[in-house]
């Protein structure tokens, strides 16, 4: 009898220990799968992320049709520069210029397509703000 009690509650604790850790994985970046509209299009990422540092970063996995795509922050009205992403692309942020904002604050990520872009493009990738 005490055997079985010992097994289930190291079950228990083994479950526990693997989803937090799954939490905290999922918790750490945001998924993209994003149509941007041609033509300089704009889409923002639907998820947000609390963000507790000065730094964001995008990892770009696929862009469609070989384009490229604008990609920056945003929070309170202020963006972040526009940087340029395209298949396989890690770009680091500064979320330090953010004015008017704060730590622990919601921060979003947004896509832009060229001007000359005809086509609506899709993004995949993941996004983290620290």
């Amino acid at each position: 009898m005490m055997k079985n009690k010992f097994k289930i509650l190291a079950l228990a604790g083994i479950i526990a220990v693997g989803s937090l850790t799954s939490n905290v994985v999922s918790a750490r970046t945001v998924g993209y799968n994003i149509n941007v509209p041609g033509f300089n299009g704009f889409a923002k990422e639907d998820g947000s992320k609390y963000y507790n540092g000065g730094t964001g970063y995008i990892y770009s996995g696929s862009i469609g049709g070989n384009y490229k795509l604008d990609a920056r922050f945003f929070q309170n009205g202020t963006g972040t520069s526009w940087g340029r992403i395209d298949d396989s692309t890690t770009r680091a942020y500064s979320l330090s210029g953010f004015t008017g904002a704060s730590y622990g604050k919601l921060v979003h990520m947004h896509l832009s397509t060229d001007l000359i872009t005809p086509v609506t493009v899709n993004a995949l990738g993941e996004w983290d703000a620290y």
